[in-house]
Formats: C-alpha cells, structure tokens, sequence
C-alpha cells in the first residue's frame, strides 16, 4: 500500500508461488527460470535468480540459457 517492497521479499513471495505448482497435484509447474533484479534501501542494488522449481538465490552475475 503506497510503499515500496523489499527485492527479497518479492521473490521469496513469486517463488513461494512457483513452488506450490510443483507440489500440488493437478497444477502444471512454470517451468521458468527468472532474473531479478532491483534495489531497496537497505541492501541496494540486487540480483537473483530461480530455477523452475521455486528456489532461489542472490548473484553479482548471472544468465539464462545456453549460450
């Protein structure tokens, strides 16, 4: 509500989602890999990644794909 969210609460939030999709029965999996990247005041600048699967971690460099 008019303030802004912390990065790591915002992926913790989407990859919470992710996750649930891979243990329900019924759900199809995103099958997605995402980069984060944002700032907020108390630790700055930010990089994260998830794998399909829900889990996630911090980066100071990272990339997608095969080449």
């Amino acid at each position: 509500y008019q303030e802004p969210i912390p990065v790591e609460q915002l992926v913790q939030s989407l990859c919470d989602t992710k996750q649930g999709y891979t243990q329900f029965g019924g759900l199809r999996p995103f099958g997605v890999s995402f980069l984060f990247a944002g700032w907020d005041k108390n630790y700055g600048f930010q990089l994260c990644m998830s794998d399909p699967s829900g889990n996630y971690g911090g980066w100071k460099a990272a990339g997608i794909g095969a080449n």
